[in-house]
């Protein structure tokens, strides 16, 4: 089965203008033409369209997502080196994670500082409590 770029902007949550920027920046290789011209998208195209939507979700810049691409458009001789992209990749994601949850801790901790200010009245009762970052 085929899908048109209106049915991938609405599969994906992301605009047209966006599919066709992609396009541009030569992401999306693997996307045929119709007759009309209009780009076409197949069931193998979807697997790469997730590819890319994952890789930009966790803030890829599109250079990095098209070395990715292409290696996959290379063929069989660059699964190393797709792995190690991947791995890489999740490593900077799990260092990502790990900033987010230190993020959260302290924000947690704001709230519950001004909960316990506005509670009292005044920010006087919780200005000395320690933060999460206190060594």
């Amino acid at each position: 089965m085929n899908y048109n770029i209106g049915e991938i902007s609405k599969r994906f949550k992301i605009p047209i203008s966006t599919i066709r920027y992609y396009d541009k920046k030569g992401l999306l290789p693997f996307a045929e033409r119709n007759t009309q011209n209009e780009r076409i998208f197949s069931e193998a195209s979807i697997k790469y369209l997730h590819v890319i939507h994952c890789l930009k979700e966790i803030g890829l810049p599109i250079s990095k997502i098209k070395l990715f691409i292409d290696l996959c458009m290379e063929g069989d001789e660059t699964l190393s080196e797709r792995l190690n992209y991947i791995q890489d990749q999740k490593v900077q994601l799990q260092i990502q994670i790990e900033n987010l949850e230190q993020q959260m801790n302290f924000i947690n901790w704001k709230e519950d500082y001004y909960q316990k200010a506005v509670q009292a009245g005044t920010e006087d009762v919780v200005r000395d409590l320690p933060s999460p970052f206190d060594d």
